[in-house]
């Protein structure tokens, strides 16, 4: 419970606090214990989708621990049995209990918490490592081996998972806030929870000036507020599912037109700035349910990339085109399975890693996929179409998201009478 106890401190801080310190500890451990949704998710996973999550398993053992680690482990588990059955029933032990729990949370970000039984395996390949090191000829030669393994894993992956001009959240974020402040606008929102949370950590701590709320949290005085707010000169600015749900609510009383700031090019406006030649990476991935593909300007950015020769590709799995802009693909790939090419681009090394099993991920804080150019992490693969172009060094020069969480957000503004 300690991780959350800022959340006991939080409740004195809400518009009506508790009335006592009983009621808060109860609302306190309501948080903790996540009772309003442990029923529905916990041991939840429909049967038929167990041969699926094993799949996915094994799958995530094979990021993890490359081909070998599996059976390393399963041999030190073995040797562990055999020198030391306390210790071994109890790792065993906390590894079956996380396993069963992770393969049984009907979650979407299930990989997560496969990670305790990860831990449980890399311990076991120790006992492994130290057995197979008595049958050497040289002790210690096994101890170097393993250095070895680790570090390739470590040279191999590091460019994925490098972060560090990961500046998509700040960049969508401004984009999305970019002409407001609280002297001229009030902004209405309805987001994915992510970007909403990202929005509220801007709103406190780097734009006290923006003046925002949920459209959910007013929507009953919503015209009272638009109109209060339009009498001392602040116009109401809508996000696409604000603008949406203030019409369900009130018909056409109020009357919205697209803000013209925030306008972003799609995929399509973006090939058609690209120089001829252009390096480019375009992946598609099934998008969320939650999220929408622009399939016209999907199909003619396509068109513009591959110079008339490509139009069509499948997004109901795994897809990637590679090449430059105009010309014919260098490859194009596409498969119902996570996969990882290498291929060169007059003379740019690209690769392209789909690291998700898109069956149940629908978070993945590292990204669904990744592609590295000449070593350089050049663009994080979302559901939905994510585009990168790249220089002569495998540096990203432009990137673009269209149906999924990174996707430029349209605003609107509420018309004037």
């Amino acid at each position: 419970a300690l991780p959350y106890a800022w959340n006991l401190h939080w409740l004195w801080l809400r518009p009506v606090p508790p009335p006592g310190i009983l009621e808060a500890l109860k609302t306190f451990w309501f948080d903790v214990t996540k009772s309003d949704w442990r029923s529905s998710m916990v041991l939840q996973l429909p049967t038929s989708a167990l041969p699926e999550r094993l799949r996915m398993h094994l799958f995530d053992l094979g990021q993890q621990f490359g081909r070998f680690g599996p059976l390393l482990a399963l041999g030190g588990a073995g040797v562990l049995l055999w020198q030391s059955p306390k210790r071994a029933l109890l790792v065993l032990g906390v590894y079956l209990v996380n396993l069963a729990f992770a393969f049984s949370y009907n979650v979407g970000d299930s990989y997560v918490f496969f990670l305790p039984s990860h831990v449980m395996l890399a311990l076991l390949v120790a006992p492994a490592l130290a057995a197979l090191d008595l049958f050497a000829r040289s002790r210690g030669t096994v101890a170097i081996a393993a250095v070895i393994w680790a570090a390739w894993g470590v040279y191999d992956n590091f460019p994925a998972l490098d972060r560090s001009g990961d500046t998509r959240p700040s960049r969508l974020l401004t984009q999305l806030t970019d002409g407001l402040d609280d002297q001229r606008a009030v902004l209405l929102t309805d987001l994915n929870w992510q970007i909403e949370n990202g929005l509220d950590y801007l709103a406190k701590e780097t734009r006290p000036d923006l003046t925002r709320t949920r459209l959910a949290d007013v929507l009953l005085y919503a015209p009272a507020l638009i109109r209060d707010n339009a009498r001392i000169g602040r116009a109401a600015v809508l996000t696409e599912g604000a603008a949406a749900e203030l019409q369900r609510a009130y018909g056409t009383m109020f009357a919205t037109e697209l803000d013209g700031r925030t306008a972003a090019p799609g995929l399509g406006g973006v090939a058609s700035e690209l120089t001829p030649g252009t390096r480019f990476v375009l992946c598609v991935l099934q998008p969320d349910r939650e999220f929408t593909l622009d399939a016209t300007d999907l199909t003619r950015g396509l068109s513009l990339l591959t110079g008339g020769r490509l139009d069509t590709i499948s997004t109901l799995g795994y897809a990637a085109v590679i090449g430059r802009a105009g010309s014919v693909p260098t490859g194009v790939y596409a498969g119902s399975r996570p996969f990882r090419v290498v291929t060169t681009v007059d003379g740019v090394r690209v690769e392209v890693r789909m690291e998700s099993w898109l069956p149940f991920d629908t978070i993945r804080r590292m990204g669904f996929g990744h592609v590295v150019a000449n070593r350089h992490h050049a663009l994080v693969v979302e559901r939905g179409v994510s585009f990168v172009a790249l220089d002569g060094t495998g540096n990203p020069i432009r990137t673009a998201y269209q149906g999924g969480l990174y996707a430029p957000q349209p605003r609107y503004v509420i018309r004037a009478p």
